[in-house]
């Protein structure tokens, strides 16, 4: 809270336009928000978010998050030169320090060159040059927000920044960051249904000969029980293989699995 003594130094009119913008960009915010749910395409998601961030003088946007598993597989969207590090994040040893250290909360974390010394106590060798390597693009200062946690099957989210000097961040971001991290739960939220979808399509195992059969059948109107009796099979294998095709599929119901079915047939 100001105190009243602070109104004198900065002045009143210096006040309003401080509440002026805080409004402003609350409602860019939103705004984003709601023309991410909207989107087209993740692409257009994108597009969308990275522009209303700039606009908040937050042009450094990394967009990562990873299976919990071992090999991990990546996602990683970013504006930096070559969507960097989007081609490290093919090796198998990859591994971005905010991913790996500050996804076990939803608690925002400083990051950057302008706060390594907040987090040099638990990091590594590893983590410091690639810190060193994102103070290459001009990044000194960022936020990281967690989207997705440790042991919910993936986890990861979204490191802002810009090339500001501590104080200045601080002022400037810091008081955003409520904003900022529900704008990137909803952002995370659609880049997820988009990459499942992909996922599904271009890494999925291949549906065995009966599944694509009985989903072929399913697709031309008959059930379960026709399908079986025109097979030649009991009513209940049947069921387990489009249970098994839906779960390739990443479908959650007989009509989604067709559609899907359909879709990959076409391309």
């Amino acid at each position: 809270m100001l105190r009243v003594s602070s109104f004198h130094s900065i002045g009143i009119g210096n006040i309003s336009d401080l509440i002026y913008q805080k409004l402003e960009m609350q409602r860019d915010l939103l705004e984003c928000a709601y023309g991410i749910e909207t989107a087209k395409s993740a692409e257009a998601a994108w597009v969308r978010l990275v522009d209303t961030l700039s606009r908040l003088k937050l042009d450094k946007v990394i967009y990562a998050t990873r299976d919990d598993g071992d090999p991990p597989h990546w996602y990683v969207r970013s504006t930096l030169p070559n969507a960097w590090p989007s081609e490290l994040a093919k090796t198998p040893d990859f591994s971005e320090p905010f991913v790996t250290y500050c996804c076990a909360t939803f608690e925002p974390t400083k990051v950057g060159s302008e706060y390594l010394d907040l987090n040099s106590h638990y990091i590594d060798d590893h983590a410091r040059d690639y810190i060193k390597a994102v103070s290459k693009f001009d990044w000194r200062a960022g936020i990281g927000i967690p989207t997705a946690l440790k042991g919910s099957g993936r986890h990861g989210g979204f490191i802002l920044g810009n090339a500001m000097m501590r104080y200045d961040f601080e002022r400037s971001v810091m008081p955003l960051v409520d904003d900022l991290r529900t704008l990137c739960l909803v952002a995370n939220a659609r880049f997820e249904t988009w990459r499942k979808g992909k996922t599904h399509h271009d890494i999925a195992r291949p549906l065995s000969p009966r599944e694509m059969q009985t989903l072929e059948m399913l697709s031309r109107g008959l059930r379960p029980k026709q399908i079986a009796e025109e097979l030649g099979l009991k009513e209940p294998s049947v069921r387990l293989y489009l249970k098994n095709a839906k779960s390739k599929l990443g479908a959650t119901n007989n009509h989604d699995a067709v559609r899907l079915f359909i879709n990959r047939q076409r391309t």
